[in-house]
């Protein structure tokens, strides 16, 4: 005889506010941030509209729960598949591959971005500021190494925000080329990688000082 398992207020909760999270981002994705009532996400949800006021103030709120949630899993994911002390090269290849299984497993991920960018400017921002400082810092750390050539200032933020909306398109027209685990052809992964070392390799010495001496 199985026992019926009681869950605690904060277990309710918890439970509940992953109900409008998940049922806030299929929404979102379907009908666009200014579609989504929050009729519409409490009913996807199956919680009482008046309700949804106890878990989020507003449906701004509850938006940018979303991306920072899934922003957040997405470098802990990445993170997890770069090797650390692998050549830049080598990492970025990982990052790329990895980015694809997670758009491939949170489908509304693009979607819920370019809506926050438009909705939420200031927490659009300031995960855009997050993302552009960690790839900041691994991409001084590789032109200081010789991994990859010499950058530095405005040009490390420029060559990161490359690399962001590369990612960002790529993943919006190349999606649905990824098999159900996420894995993309190796072909797109050739292309954008060519497009990163045509960008970043060091230059040989002899072409380096021929250019320096022009």
């Amino acid at each position: 005889m199985t026992k019926n398992i009681k869950l605690t207020r904060e277990e309710k909760a918890s439970l509940t506010i992953s109900r409008l999270l998940r049922a806030a981002a299929e929404a979102i994705s379907d009908r666009g941030f200014a579609g989504a009532s929050v009729a519409i996400i409490a009913n996807k949800a199956q919680v009482a509209t008046g309700s949804f006021y106890t878990y989020f103030e507003s449906r701004e709120a509850l938006l940018q729960a979303i991306i920072t949630a899934q922003s957040h899993e997405l470098r802990r994911q990445v993170t997890a598949a770069v090797m650390v002390k692998a050549p830049f090269f080598v990492r970025e290849e990982r990052s790329f591959r990895q980015y694809f299984r997670f758009i491939r497993s949170n489908p509304s991920f693009i979607r819920l971005q370019n809506e926050a960018e438009a909705f939420l400017p200031d927490a659009y921002e300031g995960i855009k500021r997050e993302i552009i400082n960690g790839y900041r810092k691994s991409l001084l750390k590789a032109s200081k190494n010789g991994e990859i050539r010499a950058i530095k200032g405005v040009e490390l933020d420029g060559v990161a925000l490359f690399l962001i909306a590369a990612k960002h398109y790529y993943g919006q027209q190349y999606l649905a080329l990824c098999d159900r685990n996420g894995e993309i052809p190796d072909r797109i992964v050739e292309i954008y990688m060519n497009f990163v070392r045509g960008g970043l390799e060091p230059k040989p010495r002899a072409a380096a000082s021929i250019s320096q001496g022009r």
